[in-house]
């Protein structure tokens, strides 16, 4: 006769009470989403995650485990949420690390035919630097003024700090004229808009 699904989950639980990180969470998960509606699925789910994340050594691990654990109690978006970014943490992000990011954004199938070259320099710390949009995708590097481009881009790292730290937006920067456009300006807009909107909102156990 087979067992009843919660159970079988519960005693493989209970049995790796003293070693949680052998009670594999698969069996809770599998009846959790084989009947979504048995909230005692939930529980033996969270129950194994958060002790496997009590004894995990990395804090990676840790935080992985428990976050599940909480999603699995009270719902996805149920974790806090950092919506400030202060000026001391965006001081540190490098122009380099800012432009990586960037990359990271472009959506390969939006900016597929834009081909444009953009000299982006921070006005108050002289640095200068090399946009390429090309074949789908942005890379970019140290150059010196005298670079042909299609586009100049010329602002401060204050500016870049209060657009990063979430104050202004680029739009809004060029409007206020603390972002100064020289060149194709049309690009500029066509290169915001193949940037990817990140949602960090998302399930870490569920589907």
């Amino acid at each position: 006769m087979q067992q009843h699904p919660i159970k079988e989950a519960d005693a493989e639980i209970r049995a790796h009470t003293r070693n949680w990180s052998g009670a594999s969470p698969i069996t809770p998960f599998s009846t959790k989403f084989a009947q979504p509606q048995l909230r005692k699925a939930h529980e033996l789910g969270a129950a194994a995650l958060e002790q496997m994340g009590y004894q995990a050594q990395s804090a990676t691990w840790r935080n992985a485990f428990l976050l599940g654990a909480r999603e699995l109690r009270e719902g996805r978006g149920a974790s806090t949420r950092f919506g400030n970014r202060s000026v001391d943490m965006v001081s540190a992000i490098t122009e380099e690390m800012f432009f990586d990011y960037l990359a990271v954004r472009v959506d390969g199938l939006k900016a597929q035919h834009l081909n444009v070259r953009i000299a982006w320099r921070f006005s108050d710390i002289d640095k200068q630097f090399k946009l390429n949009f090309q074949n789908g995708a942005l890379t970019w590097c140290h150059t010196s003024p005298n670079e042909r481009s299609d586009l100049s881009v010329v602002m401060s790292r204050q500016t870049l700090n209060r657009i990063l730290c979430g104050e202004t937006g680029f739009q809004e920067a060029v409007l206020a004229r603390a972002i100064q456009l020289d060149g194709k300006v049309e690009l500029f807009r066509a290169m915001l808009g193949t940037l990817d909107k990140f949602d960090g909102d998302f399930n870490v156990v569920e589907p």
